[in-house]
């Protein structure tokens, strides 16, 4: 299974490049080439995804807080989500490492243990962490 590119990886890389590169004909490139393009698309769409999600969920809570209706209960409930960490780490950009030591050092919030050996973070906590950061 190849490996999840990180952030540092297509630092610097333009979408609109990358994208113009995807259009050129695939019989004038290499396999690396093409698999290389491959790998920074499925990270620019799970780049997406999570921004996405992310947009939607404040937008759900921003509602929520205002008193306003959204008319779709689905939104209504998705601030109160409980999220695993792979979902937080796509969510926030941060490796598990770091939010365990985050979370170590008192610096990000608490899991809700729902099992033996299972925890979730509640996606208002999450949001309520991230909101903390902004200035």
């Amino acid at each position: 299974m190849p490996r999840t590119p990180t952030d540092a990886r297509y630092e610097g890389t333009g979408a609109a490049d990358m994208f113009e590169r995807m259009k050129l004909d695939p019989g004038t490139r290499t396999v690396g080439e093409l698999l290389q393009e491959r790998e920074w698309a499925v990270f620019e769409i799970g780049r997406l995804q999570a921004k996405l999600l992310l947009a939607q969920s404040i937008g759900s809570h921003a509602a929520e807080k205002s008193g306003e209706c959204t008319g779709d209960i689905r939104s209504d409930f998705r601030s109160q989500r409980f999220l695993r960490l792979p979902e937080i780490c796509k969510l926030l950009g941060l490796s598990k490492t770091t939010i365990y030591v985050y979370k170590a050092a008192g610096h990000f919030p608490e899991p809700v243990k729902i099992g033996a050996a299972s925890v979730r973070w509640r996606m208002e906590d999450i949001q309520a962490w991230q909101n903390s950061l902004s200035p």
